[in-house]
């Protein structure tokens, strides 16, 4: 099993909709510390993983906080600083689920931080 490690990213999160693609995000993220992913074996979903520590930079994060939120499926984006070609740098997730509602960590600074975990059903991270 593999494990992705990126640092701080600026991830991008769209409702998943296969008929009607969405091309405005429900909200953007700044993550304060690594974003860590890991390939599962498990029949409902390839890829596990937490962001320990997030603000949001665009958008609210009301969407999870409701129990159809959760339920709901998500495509999280974003870009590898650490990677060259910027060809290579695009990384997704399709088939997200929140596992659970974002967790308050701090609310220090006026800019409260958060922690979640999720699970992904595809992605795109080499």
């Amino acid at each position: 099993m593999n494990t992705y490690t990126f640092f701080r990213p600026v991830v991008q999160i769209f409702l998943e909709r296969i008929d009607d693609p969405q091309k405005e995000p429900l909200t953007v993220i700044k993550c304060m510390s690594d974003m860590i992913i890991r390939e599962e074996e498990n029949r409902s979903h390839l890829f596990g993983g937490e962001i320990q520590s997030f603000f949001p930079l665009m958008g609210q994060l009301n969407f999870l906080k409701k129990q159809s939120g959760l339920s709901d499926r998500y495509v999280l984006c974003w870009f590898d600083d650490r990677e060259e070609d910027f060809n290579l740098s695009w990384k997704r997730l399709n088939g997200v689920r929140f596992s659970e509602q974002p967790v308050l960590i701090s609310g220090q600074k006026r800019k409260p931080a958060y922690s979640v975990s999720f699970t992904a059903t595809a992605g795109h991270l080499s």
